[in-house]
């Protein structure tokens, strides 16, 4: 019964229709043949006896002449009855045949065709309704019904992506509200301190105009500070509407373009650079702009913790293009490996310097857009280890 299943669900609805019409008009006309048949023998035995009785009892002999008595015997109604009642199975048979089986048909059809899909499209719409996609469509077959259940599937497939893709940028923004909001409060607190200071000391002349300068001094980089972070919140609300869009690119000039980079930024601060590009492919699809700015920030990561080397290898596994840079700085700390790839959070550099710590949040965020990850580990050799993977679309 499963082969028959599986036979009929390979063939499209309108074949499958057919094939079942065919069978059961088969069987309705075989059957409709046989109770003709059966129902013409018993007529025909029904006027073999009516004979015998007309000959044994109600004829007479009248020169050449049959004639008959117009009062049959109760022998002779009998038999007109069961002739006339085969005569009505003779005729019906064939539509009563028919409508059966046409009922048969409809049912069977109905069953194995399209109960069982019409079911998991039912129970699909209904859990999507009540918004919960944590479910699956699975129905075997090549016909319409199958391909509707695997459209089904792909769809709901496509709105549990979109839904945790939403439920990710709500949390992210979440995540930038509460960086936004940490991040503004040291310097606005800065400037309500040194505001409430110059107004309460100034009109009295307590406070000298070397005071007062320097005030407005540090007042000023405050205000600075506060315009460097509103560029940067402007930054990330264009990489967060940022799409994506691979091209064909030539591999060995593209690597050429980020080991020139590497050697120049590296140059110009006493770090020696070691490149190796392990990949043979000549082409492959890839946004070359989002990976270069992912290795540019990977790279100025790398030289704010280097202190005389920056090791850097690119190559190719599992369809994933990855480029890993390694320094030989003191490495992360604990406290680093979990935070260092969040928005707005810093580790200081060797120089003491002061960064909002963006360069890893955008590399991780381009990273995810391009269908890859960014790695944050320390290597066994010490210093920082960091991986940035993409997925490229191979020609």
């Amino acid at each position: 019964m499963g082969k028959i299943e599986k036979f009929l669900h390979s063939l499209p609805l309108r074949q499958a229709f057919i094939l079942y019409v065919a069978v059961f008009a088969l069987l309705a006309f075989f059957l409709s043949e046989m109770s003709c048949r059966w129902a013409n023998g018993q007529i025909y035995a029904a006027n073999a006896a009516y004979l015998i009785d007309i000959s044994d009892a109600f004829v007479k002999e009248v020169s050449d002449n049959i004639v008959l008595y117009e009062n049959p015997t109760p022998i002779f109604a009998e038999n007109m009855a069961a002739i006339r009642k085969y005569q009505v199975v003779s005729t019906f048979a064939p539509v009563f045949w028919s409508v059966l089986f046409l009922i048969f048909c409809a049912l069977l059809f109905y069953r194995f065709m399209l109960r069982e899909p019409l079911r998991l499209l039912g129970e699909a719409a209904s859990h999507i309704a009540e918004n919960d996609l944590d479910f699956h469509i699975v129905y075997d077959g090549n016909n319409e019904m199958a391909v509707l259940c695997r459209s089904f599937e792909k769809m709901r497939e496509s709105l549990d992506s979109s839904t945790r893709e939403m439920v990710g940028m709500i949390e992210q923004r979440k995540r930038l509200n509460d960086a936004y909001t940490h991040e503004l409060r040291t310097p606005v607190a800065v400037l309500r301190g040194y505001s409430d200071m110059i107004l309460k000391y100034m009109p009295g002349k307590q406070m000298s105009e070397e005071e007062l300068l320097n005030n407005i001094q540090i007042m000023s980089e405050h205000i600075s500070r506060i315009d460097a972070f509103t560029d940067s919140m402007n930054t990330i609300q264009k990489l967060d509407d940022l799409t994506i869009t691979r091209r064909e690119t030539n591999v060995q000039p593209f690597f050429r373009i980020l080991e020139d980079t590497a050697d120049v930024l590296c140059s110009s601060q006493g770090i020696s650079v070691a490149f190796q590009n392990n990949i043979k492919k000549c082409s492959f699809a890839i946004d070359s702009e989002a990976v270069l700015q992912v290795f540019e920030n990977l790279l100025g990561n790398a030289l704010r913790f280097a202190e005389k080397k920056v090791w850097i290898r690119c190559s190719l596994e599992d369809g994933m293009l990855q480029m890993a840079i390694r320094d030989d700085g003191r490495g992360f700390s604990e406290k680093d490996l979990k935070k260092a790839g969040l928005c707005y959070y810093s580790g200081k550099g060797t120089d003491g310097s002061y960064h909002f710590g963006l360069g890893l949040y955008i590399a991780s965020l381009l990273c995810g857009k391009h269908g890859g990850s960014l790695q944050i580990a320390n290597a066994k050799e010490g210093g920082a280890d960091l991986t940035a993977s993409f997925q490229i679309d191979s020609p």
